[in-house]
C-alpha cells in the first residue's frame, strides 16, 4: 500500500529546513571558539602580578621595620647620649684606633638604612663630631628623640633642635631640612668656660709661636658647630684673634651677660644690616651677633 500523501509533504518540509540550516552554516562568517587555554593564561598572569605586588609590599614593610630598628640604636636613654650603634666609638677617641667590630657595626648600619656615618676630626685629629646624615626615618626619629630627651632648644635658622647633657658636656643636634636629615654628636663647653678656650690672650704675642693661622675648638652651649678660631698678624705679632660659632638666643644672652659682668657695660649698636655689635674698650673686644652666628674679636680696631 502506498504511503499517504501527508507523509511526503512532511518529509519535504523537513528536508527544506535542513537545507536552509546547511546554507546558513556554510555562508555564515567564521567565529572563533572560546579558547579555554587563553582564559587560563590570563588568569594565571593576573595572579602572578598580584602575588608579586604582595611580595614587594611585604619586603618593603620588613625593610622599614629593619630601618626603624636600626634607628633606635643611634641614641641612648639620657639626653644627648649615643646608642649601642656607637659602642667603642666616642668623641675624642682616635679614629684609627676603632676596633674591627665597631667599624663593622657602622658599615652594617649604613647598608641597612642608606644613611651616612661621618667621624669628623676635632682640634687634635681625634674624633670631634659624629654625624649621621641622609636618615630615611626623619619624622620617626624626630618623635623618638623628643619622647626620650624632651623638647630641646631650637635654632630656627638651621631648623635644628639641640639637646645638652650637662654631666658629660656632650650635645646632640637634630636637623630636618629640605635637603637632609641628620643627627650629630659633639662636645661643648659652657659659656662660663668658653672664653678660656679661645686663646684671646694671644693678641700681642709673637707670630712665631702660632702653630697655625686657624683651628677649631669645642662649641659653646646650645649651638650646632664647633668654634672656629682665626688669627691675624702683622708679620711679627698677633694683632687680632677672631672666633665664630652658632648658638641659640639663650646662649647668646648668657655670653653677653658674662662679658658685661667681667668687663663692664659695652657700647651696643645695631647696623642697617640688623647685626648687633657689643664693644668693650678695655680689653678691646667686639661681640657681633648676626642671626644665630656670633663672632668675638679680640684686639679689634
Amino acid at each position: 500500500m502506498a504511503p499517504p500523501r501527508s507523509t511526503f509533504v512532511m518529509g519535504a518540509s523537513v528536508l527544506a529546513l535542513f537545507g536552509v540550516a546547511a546554507y546558513k552554516t556554510a555562508t555564515a562568517p567564521n567565529e572563533p571558539a572560546r579558547d579555554v587555554t587563553v582564559v587560563d593564561q590570563d588568569a594565571y598572569a593576573a595572579r602572578i602580578v598580584r602575588e608579586d605586588e604582595a611580595a614587594r609590599a611585604e619586603a618593603a614593610r620588613q625593610h622599614h621595620e629593619e630601618v626603624v630598628a636600626a634607628t633606635l640604636t643611634m641614641y641612648g636613654a639620657e639626653a644627648a647620649t649615643m646608642g649601642r650603634l656607637f659602642d667603642g666609638v666616642s668623641i675624642g677617641r682616635d679614629r684609627d684606633a676603632l676596633s674591627p667590630e665597631a667599624r663593622s657595626a657602622l658599615s652594617v648600619f649604613s647598608a641597612t638604612t642608606d644613611a651616612k656615618v661621618d667621624l669628623g676630626p676635632g682640634s687634635t685629629g681625634a674624633i670631634g663630631t659624629i654625624t649621621i646624615s641622609k636618615i630615611p626615618t626623619c619624622a620617626t626619629l624626630d618623635t623618638l628623640l623628643r619622647d626620650a630627651w624632651g623638647r630641646g632648644e631650637s635654632l630656627e635658622s638651621e631648623n635644628a633642635v639641640i639637646w645638652l647633657n650637662h654631666i658629660t658636656h656632650q650635645r646632640a643636634v637634630f636637623i630636618d631640612s629640605q635637603t637632609d636629615c641628620s643627627l650629630a654628636f659633639s662636645a661643648y663647653v659652657v659659656p662660663e668656660d668658653w672664653l678660656a678656650t679661645l686663646s684671646l690672650d694671644l693678641v700681642g704675642a709673637s707670630a712665631k709661636l702660632l702653630p697655625s693661622a686657624d683651628w677649631d675648638v669645642a662649641g659653646v652651649g646650645a649651638g650646632t658647630q664647633m668654634t672656629h678660631v682665626e688669627v691675624t698678624t702683622n708679620g711679627r705679632t698677633v694683632t687680632e684673634v677672631t672666633t665664630s660659632t652658632t648658638v641659640t638666643e639663650r646662649t647668646r644672652n648668657t655670653l653677653v651677660g658674662i662679658l658685661t659682668a667681667k668687663h663692664g657695660a659695652p657700647k651696643e649698636t645695631v647696623g642697617d644690616d640688623e647685626v648687633r655689635r657689643f664693644t668693650w674698650r678695655a680689653p678691646k673686644l667686639v661681640l657681633q651677633i648676626d642671626g644665630d652666628t656670633i663672632t668675638l674679636t679680640a684686639g679689634a680696631r
